[in-house]
């Protein structure tokens, strides 16, 4: 583990591994004890990615639903900044939703606990009426 590495530098990593596509460093960003609040905290709705993930367990289903929900267009990152353990980063987005073939795009913003060197809180806000309109 690498307890030098800082909250920036963490979240950084995490999107550099995503952006390149490599499954094994988006996964090893994240602590094993991992929570995702992807828009709204609780509990997951049938048909949404909307809700809170837990563990390694949650980190897989929340990277397998988007995976399986959207074909990526474009993803910007426009900032990544850190202070101490948590890290601030926002950008924009564009999603083909898979089943109804609509543009999902939305500006982004991620709040990220860091621990040593590793994302170990992971809250994630979007435009979730422009998803629901493009599920529909």
């Amino acid at each position: 583990m690498n307890t030098t590495m800082t909250s920036k530098d963490a979240v950084a990593g995490f999107f550099s591994a995503f952006g390149s596509g490599d499954f094994e460093g988006v996964l090893n960003a994240f602590d094993d004890n991992v929570k995702i609040v992807a828009v709204r905290e609780g509990a997951l709705q049938e048909g949404s990615l909307y809700g809170t993930y837990e563990g390694r367990e949650g980190l897989q289903a929340f990277l397998s639903g988007m995976g399986s929900e959207f074909n990526t267009q474009a993803f910007d990152v426009a900032n990544v900044m850190g202070e101490g353990n948590v890290a601030f980063a926002n950008g924009s987005f564009t999603h083909e939703i898979k089943k109804t073939g609509k543009l999902f795009s939305s500006d982004w913003a991620l709040m990220c606990v860091v621990e040593n060197g590793k994302i170990k809180e992971y809250h994630f806000f979007e435009d979730s009426q422009s998803y629901t309109e493009a599920n529909q």
